[in-house]
């Protein structure tokens, strides 16, 4: 996202929806910090490392997917799904259809583990996880976070 001015717009929509009760449910990782560059350096701390995809309802941003391998990770690494949609787009079943639709594109795909955290308090996101075929991963997870894990692509 070179353009300033498309750049400050995603910023501004970004932090609109990132809003308290969207933010509860957000690993620390993924919340963006205070002030008048919060949402630049949001942007900044993604770029190159974690491509983001728009979710947009008649064309006004609701969600966001991020579908990453973690910086400097060994290989072998699951691929790592996120996603996180504005309060407005809640229970609407947008997350149930983006994680289907990604799933059925990812299973034409070549073989690869996925991965996805949930924090505790959000069963909306495990249920929506769960619907797609994903599994809870009870040795990866802790009181902390909830980890699922799923196959997608072609076996040989």
């Amino acid at each position: 996202m070179t353009d300033p001015k498309t750049r400050a717009r995603f910023g501004q929509a970004v932090m609109e929806m990132l809003t308290d009760p969207v933010l509860e449910h957000l690993p620390e990782a993924m919340r963006p910090g205070a002030g008048p560059s919060a949402a630049e350096d949001w942007i900044k701390a993604r770029e190159g490392s974690t491509p983001i995809a728009l979710v947009e309802n008649q064309e006004a941003l609701v969600g966001l997917l991020f579908l990453f391998h973690p910086k400097d990770a060994p290989a072998g690494t699951p691929l790592h799904l996120g996603y996180v949609f504005g309060e407005e787009a809640w229970g609407k079943g947008f997350a149930s259809e983006l994680v289907a639709g990604l799933m059925n594109e990812l299973d034409k795909g070549p073989e690869q583990m996925l991965q996805a955290g949930v924090l505790p308090g959000n069963p909306a996101s495990a249920r929506v996880l769960e619907k797609s075929g994903f599994r809870l991963n009870d040795a990866l997870s802790d009181e902390t976070i909830l980890i699922f894990n799923r196959t997608v692509g072609a076996t040989l």
